[in-house]
């Protein structure tokens, strides 16, 4: 079973900040770095389940995943959601399916478009290393969580910045990650370029954030998608996929200034 858990308060009357992960599979650990620099709400983390400790079994496909996230913020109010990469994905479904205690969300580095995810396969493949290719392997021929974790950090240069993939690589083999989240959702996460024409028929405050050196994603190819889908867009300079984990400051600099904004109550 999924959670929420308050990492930050400010008050009973301020926006409620819930921070999704991405992976699939991950959990919330690698925004920990920003909570410093988040001021004036309440921020919650998102824990899927599977990335916490006795949530191990369920369900684990795409749907799931979404209806858990909606099932977990119910009890919220005055909700701006904001997932990283897969976590923007399902922010924008569970938004769609649900906006009644959404105010606006947020996506980090979200692929929705189909030359989006191709930009993935192309620039992960150019530039996979042998280490990268033999953990993606062992993940294949015995996918368990620690398969699952030790492939992902091997591929830390793909995700964060040259200077700080080292941490990237440190923070992912600490993660308490689900395989089987990843493996049962990644499908169809890849088919969801509709989002972006739904969400033209529903405008809500919307803030998509980009990693200048995201080696995955380049900020051409998500400022496409941003524009598909009525998105504020900002390039954060110097970071990578993991937009929040490189550059927290400045990330959550762009959180505080578009939720102040939106005028929530503080």
């Amino acid at each position: 079973m999924a959670k929420v858990v308050l990492k930050k308060q400010t008050s009973q009357l301020a926006d409620n900040l819930v921070l999704v992960p991405g992976g699939p599979g991950l959990s919330p650990l690698s925004f920990e770095p920003l909570l410093a620099s988040l001021e004036g709400m309440n921020v919650y983390f998102y824990y899927p389940t599977g990335t916490y400790e006795g949530s191990d079994g369920g369900n684990f496909s795409y749907t799931e995943q979404r209806d858990d996230l909606l099932e977990a913020i119910s009890s919220l109010t005055n909700i701006t959601l904001c997932g990283h990469s897969f976590g923007g994905i399902l922010a924008v479904d569970v938004f769609l399916n649900d906006s009644s205690n959404i105010d606006s969300f947020i996506c980090i580095a979200s692929p929705f478009s189909q030359a989006a995810f191709e930009s993935v396969n192309e620039r992960f493949s150019e530039h996979e290393t042998n280490e990268q290719k033999t953990k993606a392997e062992s993940f294949q021929d015995d996918p368990t969580d620690n398969t699952y974790r030790e492939w992902f950090a091997s591929c830390a240069p793909h995700y964060f910045a040259y200077n700080n993939a080292k941490q990237g690589e440190k923070m992912l083999f600490s993660d308490k990650v689900s395989s089987k989240a990843f493996i049962e959702a990644r499908e169809e996460a890849s088919q969801k370029e509709n989002l972006l024409e739904k969400l033209q028929q529903k405008p809500c405050k919307k803030l998509f954030l980009a990693g200048e050196k995201d080696n995955l994603l380049p900020p051409e190819v998500l400022r496409k998608d941003s524009k598909h889908g009525d998105f504020e867009f900002k390039m954060i300079e110097g970071a990578g996929h993991f937009v929040h984990f490189d550059c927290p400051q400045a990330s959550a600099e762009q959180i505080n200034n578009f939720i102040s904004k939106k005028g929530g109550k503080s």
